[in-house]
Parts: C-alpha cells; structure tokens; sequence
C-alpha cells in the first residue's frame, strides 16, 4: 500500500506536540491548541520577529498578530518594537511565562533524546539531514493522465499495492481530541 509522506511528516508533528502538550501539562502547565504551540515554537527555537514567525508558520501576519496580542493580553508574551525597524515587532516570554518556554525547550530535547533511543539515533541523524536538505522549490507536474488519475484513484481507494503489504488505517482520537490516521498492525 503506497505510504503518503505528507501524511508520516504531519503524524510525526503530531506526534512530537501531542508528546509535548503532554509533558507540559504534566509539569503543571496548560495545553494550548496546536496553532499556539507552533508559534511559541518559534519563540523558543529563537525566532523573536513576528514577520518570520508568520513565515515559519505559512500564514499570514495578521492571523500571527491576532494571536501574538491573545497571548500579550493573557500574559504570556511581551511585545515590542524591533530597534533596526520601526515597522517590525519584537515578540518574547513575559517574565510570568519563562519558566513555562524554558520548560518547553527541555522537554523538546528531551523528546529527541528519546526518539533517538526508540528509533536509532543514526535514523534520526538521517531523518534531521533528510528535513534539513534544500528540497528546492515546489515541482510542477505535467498533466495527468486519464490513466494516472485512474490509478490514482485506485491508490487511495486502497485496491492495489505499490510498496509491500497493504495495511489498513484506523482514526485514532488523540488526547486533546483531534483525530489522526495511525496504521494498524496485521
């Protein structure tokens, strides 16, 4: 059954924010949604200017402003003008919030650290140079043909295989709700 890599990259996020909203809230703090998380995220990987954290994120800089000023307002980020351009903002942890990134930022490493143990660190160095590697821009495809679609078609519908066994997928609810596809052993 053909195994969809867009699909194994967005499981192994999950993963790693399921795994993190986890331990954070183990450690006594509050799940947040995963759009929060992805941008603190960036604050604690040190991407401090909302411009690139919009970026890093691939949506707009409005709907980072809007979330930005939520977490101003409850607290958790401070806000300021970036020095080298007035038109810029410089985002941050609040005081009442550093110990919470610093917590995040102990806890991702520590996530790899246990990744590496479960898959092998090699395949996880391999896995780092793979995502890390210049992919170059976006292909664009020729135009499919009848018969492409057609397989396509019988692809996703799962009646034939490409790479191995087929193994069908179940919808496995995590613990904030969210449904996610994971493989079934056969």
């Amino acid at each position: 059954m053909h195994r969809n890599l867009l699909l194994d990259l967005l499981s192994a996020v999950y993963w790693f924010d399921d795994a993190l909203q986890e331990n954070m809230e183990a450690q006594g703090f509050s799940r947040m949604t995963r759009a929060i998380s992805f941008l603190l995220l960036n604050i604690v990987q040190g991407e401090h200017r909302a411009i690139n954290i919009a970026r890093n994120l691939g949506i707009s800089r409005q709907a980072v402003s809007e979330m930005l000023l939520g977490l101003r307002d409850r607290g958790v980020l401070e806000i300021r003008e970036d020095p080298t351009d007035r038109r810029s903002r410089i985002v941050d942890f609040s005081p009442e919030f550093a110990d919470q990134g610093a917590a995040c930022g102990e806890i991702l490493m520590k996530l790899e650290s246990k990744l590496g143990r479960r898959i092998g660190f090699e395949t996880l160095k391999a896995l780092r140079v793979a995502l890390a590697a210049d992919w170059g821009p976006p292909p664009k495809l020729h135009q499919l043909s009848k018969e492409e679609i057609e397989r396509g078609k019988a692809v996703w519908k799962k009646q034939i295989r490409i790479d191995g066994a087929a193994q069908p997928r179940k919808v496995k609810k995590s613990a904030d709700g969210s449904a996610r596809r994971v493989r079934m052993s056969v």
